[in-house]
């Protein structure tokens, strides 16, 4: 994983921006307003407020950045601020752009927007873009994303019983019902040493697998 800093700026960003990486004129060669080097690839973030969006899409601003961006690894469209219709009544001021695109407008936009594969974030101002963006950031320098990826665990207080329901087509009925007449049903093919000496385990994590799953030659 990168260390350095590795995000450059447009140096037509605002000053708090500007001051979160490099000025580069790559930026808008590439359709964006930052770039973020990872490992993976070139990131590109594009901040557009509400209005600059809707300016954007009367003309082909937008889609010329999309066409920029095909050079990126990822494109993401960082909104910043609040529609009108999302104010409180209170300062509900329609902007003069009101009556010809609104919520309905914007639902498709965002829509077509991940049709082509564009993250879109939202902010709710300026200062919240500041502190997100470094953020953003750190998570696109990460090896992977695979968290929200795991099996999830059943209901139950036997590992063996949350390990079987793993298996397509098992459930917890029927997992305990196994451990009922088996009460070890599964075991590894290695020894407690042999799981050890793996990558990333140690002995540690060794016992506590074997803890739960015996191995070969352990009872």
């Amino acid at each position: 994983m990168l260390q350095t800093r590795s995000m450059l700026v447009s140096s037509a960003e605002p000053p708090i921006l500007r001051t979160l990486g490099e000025f580069s004129p790559a930026c808008e060669k590439m359709g964006a307003d930052f770039l973020v080097l990872t490992n993976h690839g070139m990131v590109g973030i594009q901040r557009k407020t509400c209005s600059d969006l809707v300016s954007s899409l009367r003309g082909d601003r937008l889609p010329k950045e999309l066409w920029q961006a095909d050079q990126l690894t990822k494109l993401i469209l960082l909104l910043e601020g609040k529609w009108w219709w999302e104010l409180d009544e209170a300062f509900m001021a329609q902007p003069p752009w009101a009556k010809t695109f609104g919520r309905k407008q914007w639902e498709g936009v965002e829509l077509s927007l991940q049709a082509n594969d564009v993250w879109v974030i939202r902010t709710d101002s300026l200062e919240h873009t500041a502190a997100r963006l470094p953020r953003i950031e750190e998570w696109l320098q990460h090896a992977d994303h695979t968290s929200l990826r795991r099996m999830p665990r059943a209901k139950h207080s036997n590992p063996i019983v949350r390990l079987l329901c793993g298996i397509d087509g098992v459930n917890i009925k029927k997992a305990q019902t196994i451990v009922d007449h088996y009460p070890q049903p599964i075991r590894l093919t290695m020894t407690e040493v042999e799981l050890a000496k793996l990558p990333g385990l140690g002995p540690v994590s060794a016992k506590k697998v074997m803890g739960v799953i015996p191995g070969v030659g352990e009872v």
